[in-house]
């Protein structure tokens, strides 16, 4: 395959398609359906992870489509910022930030109130 295709709707712009993490895995390209400025779009451009084209710009897909048949692809980068070990560090230590835990027990399982 030339690319993992995700297509975002209208409404689901702020959101990152699960789909997107899987085919981060296969090393293949993405090619993203999806708004405009949408967060699907950003991470994409932001990484180098493949194109992001809105759904009516179908001379756009049709081009994209057309490079990576001649073997263009893109060149991610920081993509170990997006390991699951690297995120879930950084979502620990902002929900420390918020409840203020100390440095010294980050990591501590919270127990339910």
């Amino acid at each position: 395959a030339l690319a993992g295709v995700v297509v975002v709707s209208a409404g689901y712009d702020y959101a990152y398609p699960g789909k997107i993490f899987e085919i981060l895995g296969t090393a293949r390209p993405i090619l993203a359906i999806a708004p405009a400025g949408c967060a699907t779009a950003k991470l994409i451009d932001c990484h180098g992870l493949g194109w992001a084209h809105p759904a009516d710009d179908v001379d756009g897909i049709a081009n994209t489509l057309a490079a990576a048949m001649r073997n263009k692809r893109p060149r991610p980068v920081d993509v170990g910022q997006l390991h699951v070990d690297t995120v879930m560090r950084r979502y620990d230590a902002l929900l420390g930030e918020m409840i203020g835990r100390s440095e010294g027990t980050a990591g501590v399982e919270l127990a339910a109130v």
